[in-house]
């Protein structure tokens, strides 16, 4: 400390260094919680953003009058609002704070997929595939600022790749266990619009 009772520049960096390594050297357990629920949020994005890949010929035969333009549309419809929710998503997260808008996506989650699994015409699917594809973008800058602002240092490195793996095999598993089997031994086909609308509504039930 300089005379006066004032720290120098150096004093002060040397300090925020040391709170800084001693923030990123502490456990804490309550913080793996928080990380695993943000971590449940980025793999409802991962299901709600390939799931329904499996039913896009079940939802063609649902509606045979569309045109090439207006499926394409529909099927690229979550990703069109992903990219406006991911640029937007981290200004409304400082606006409205990480809590608020973790909690506002999540009912965009349910309410949105659900209403995509029960919309009566290709038009209404995909106004609800774009507003839920807006909370997915969103929810990425949510989801990985809680990862990273409540693990210390060796949790991050952890916690923050397990998302890479669960992403493509949780929604696989999904798919491949719970959805496709059953439906296929009941109807026989995997061309019935039951296909399509189950993968869609279990994406805002997994959310709920």
């Amino acid at each position: 400390m300089s005379q006066g009772g004032q720290y120098s520049k150096e004093e002060i960096e040397r300090g925020i260094a040391k709170i800084y390594q001693t923030v990123l050297s502490t456990k804490n357990i309550t913080a793996r919680y928080i990380a695993v629920i943000a971590l449940a949020s980025l793999w409802v994005d991962a299901y709600d953003f390939a799931a329904f890949t499996f039913g896009t010929a079940a939802f063609k035969a649902t509606f045979p009058w569309m045109s090439p333009f207006l499926f394409g549309f529909a099927v690229a419809a979550v990703q069109i609002g992903a990219t406006v929710g991911a640029v937007a998503g981290g200004w409304l997260t400082d606006r409205l704070g990480r809590r608020t808008m973790f909690i506002l996506n999540m009912i965009l989650f349910t309410v949105m997929a659900i209403g995509a699994g029960l919309a009566p015409d290709p038009y209404t699917f995909t106004v609800f595939r774009i507003l839920l594809g807006f909370a997915l973008g969103a929810d990425t800058a949510t989801g990985f600022t809680y990862i990273f602002e409540y693990l210390e240092r060796n949790q991050r490195l952890f916690w923050s790749n397990l998302w890479q793996l669960q992403w493509y095999l949780m929604y696989l598993v999904t798919i491949a266990i719970v959805v496709l089997p059953p439906l296929y031994f009941y109807f026989h086909t995997l061309l019935t619009p039951w296909l399509w609308r189950t993968t869609m509504i279990l994406g805002g039930v997994f959310a709920s």
